[in-house]
C-alpha cells in the first residue's frame, strides 16, 4: 500500500544536466550582482559620470534582476531534478 523510499534513483545524465544548469545560472546571477556593485562603487569613488538617481536606479534594477534570476535558477533546478527521478513501480502496486 505505502511505498517506502530508502534512496531516490536518478537518471545520471539528466541529474548532471540539472546541476550544470544550476551552476551556470548561479554564475550569471552573481555576475549581474557584481555589475551592480561595480556601478555603485564607481559612483562613490567619483569615477562615474552618471547622476545619482541613475546609479540608484541601475543598482536597484540589477540587484533585483540578480535575485530574481537566482530564484528562477533554484526553482528550475528542483524541477529538472524531479524530472530526472526514476520511478519504480513495485509488483504489488500494479495488482
Amino acid at each position: 500500500m505505502f511505498q517506502t523510499h530508502s534512496e531516490k534513483k536518478y537518471n545520471e545524465k539528466l541529474k548532471s544536466k540539472a546541476y550544470s544548469g544550476l551552476v551556470m545560472r548561479a554564475i550569471v546571477a552573481g555576475y549581474v550582482l557584481y555589475l551592480a556593485w561595480m556601478i555603485a562603487s564607481g559612483s562613490t569613488s567619483g569615477k562615474s559620470t552618471m547622476p545619482v538617481w541613475c546609479v540608484i536606479l541601475f543598482c536597484t534594477l540589477f540587484t533585483a534582476g540578480s535575485f530574481s534570476f537566482a530564484v528562477y535558477a533554484v526553482r528550475s533546478f528542483f524541477k529538472a531534478l524531479r524530472a530526472a527521478e526514476i520511478c519504480e513501480i513495485s509488483d504489488q502496486e500494479e495488482d
